[in-house]
C-alpha cells in the first residue's frame, strides 16, 4: 500500500513519545539510551517523515493498564525495586532508573 492510500483510509502509522521517556536512564552499552530517542525524532523530521505520522500524546498509566500487559507481581516487584535504588531489576532482565517507570 502506498502512502497515497495510506492518507485517504486514514490508517496512519502512530508515534507515541514524550521527552520523559529519556529518563529510563539503562547505562553505557544498553541499546535503550536516551541519546537513541533523539536520533529516531531527528531522523524522521529530516527526512519528511514525522508529518506522516499520528503523534499519540502519552499518558501515565494506571496500575490496570499496566497489569493488563503484565502480572500484578511483576509490576509490583518493579516498582520495589526501583524504589530500593537498584540499578538491575532482580529478576535480572532489566536495567532500572529512578525515571524507568
Amino acid at each position: 500500500m502506498d502512502s497515497q492510500q495510506t492518507a485517504e483510509n486514514g490508517d496512519l502509522t502512530g508515534l507515541a513519545f514524550d521527552p520523559v521517556c529519556k529518563m529510563h536512564e539503562t547505562g553505557l552499552g544498553h541499546p535503550e539510551q536516551p541519546g537513541r530517542l533523539d536520533v529516531i525524532i531527528s531522523a524522521l523530521t529530516e527526512d519528511d517523515l514525522a508529518d506522516k505520522l499520528k503523534m499519540i500524546q502519552p499518558h501515565r498509566v494506571t496500575n490496570d493498564q499496566l497489569c493488563s500487559v503484565h502480572a500484578e507481581w511483576y509490576a509490583q516487584r518493579v516498582k520495589s525495586d526501583i524504589r530500593k535504588g537498584l540499578a538491575q531489576l532482580s529478576t535480572g532482565d532489566t536495567p532500572l532508573s529512578s525515571g524507568s517507570l
